[in-house]
């Protein structure tokens, strides 16, 4: 069985530096859909998803910006 690694919200938050308010409204536009939602408090991400799309993101920035990556 293939255990997947997952983080909380409010741990995602305080790693990235911002509110869980601002994850939250990612979700509607470019953020992966919580793996589960065990309460209104405590929500949970897949960490392999919540990597590739940071990657994604931050490679589209550095492609608007104008920069590419060798």
């Amino acid at each position: 069985m293939i255990e997947r690694r997952v983080i909380s919200r409010a741990a995602l938050a305080k790693q990235l530096g911002v509110k869980t308010a601002s994850i939250a409204k990612w979700e509607k536009t470019w953020f992966p859909e919580p793996l589960q939602r065990v309460s209104d408090r405590l929500i949970l991400y897949d960490v392999d998803a919540v990597e590739r799309a940071l990657a994604e993101r931050a490679e589209r920035t550095l492609r608007r910006n104008g920069f590419r990556r060798r």
